[in-house]
C-alpha cells in the first residue's frame, strides 16, 4: 500500500499575479516563493533541488515539446491539465487558472520556468518551492512544492 500524501493548500495560497499578454517564452511574473504557515496551520514540506530537477526532466520536450501547445481542462482541447511530475519529494504541477481558461505555451517554456522557479525557491531557504504564471495570457500556473507522508517519514 502506498503512503498517503499531504499536499500544500495550493489553491488557498495568497499568491496572485494579474495576467497580461506576452510572448510564449516570457514569464508573466517573477517566481513567488511559498512561505511557511504559522504553527497550527497546514505546514508546507521542504524539498531539494535534485528531486525537483528530476521532476522537471520528466516534462516532455521531444517532438512537439518545443512548439506552442494548448493547455486546458477540456480533454478534447490540447494537453489536459492539471498534470504533475514527481521525483523524490518534489512535485512540479501545471494547471490553468480557471476551469474555462485555454492557454497556449510550450513544454519548453514550462521546463524553463519550472527550472527558474526551483532555482529561486527550492535552493534558497526555506526550500518550499513556489509559483509562477506563464502563457500568452498568463493563464497557466506552474507550482513547485515538496510533499510528505502522513505521520512523517
Amino acid at each position: 500500500m502506498l503512503p498517503s500524501l499531504i499536499l500544500p493548500p495550493l489553491l488557498n495560497a495568497s499568491l496572485t499575479t494579474p495576467p497580461s499578454t506576452t510572448p510564449l517564452s516570457t514569464p508573466l511574473s517573477a517566481p513567488t516563493c511559498w512561505q511557511q504557515q504559522p504553527p497550527g496551520h497546514h505546514q508546507l514540506w521542504p524539498t531539494i533541488f535534485r528531486d525537483c530537477k528530476a521532476s522537471i526532466a520528466q516534462i516532455p520536450l521531444s517532438g512537439s515539446g518545443r512548439k506552442p501547445l494548448v493547455f486546458s481542462h477540456n480533454p478534447d482541447i490540447g494537453f489536459e491539465v492539471p498534470h504533475s511530475w514527481q521525483s523524490g519529494n518534489c512535485v512540479v504541477e501545471i494547471d490553468v487558472v480557471e476551469d474555462d481558461v485555454v492557454e497556449t505555451t510550450s513544454f519548453e517554456n514550462v521546463v524553463e520556468e519550472a527550472t527558474r522557479l526551483a532555482k529561486s525557491c527550492v535552493i534558497a531557504k526555506p526550500h518550499l518551492g513556489g509559483k509562477v504564471y506563464v502563457g500568452k495570457e498568463g493563464g497557466l500556473q506552474i507550482w513547485v512544492f515538496g510533499f510528505g507522508r502522513v505521520g512523517g517519514g
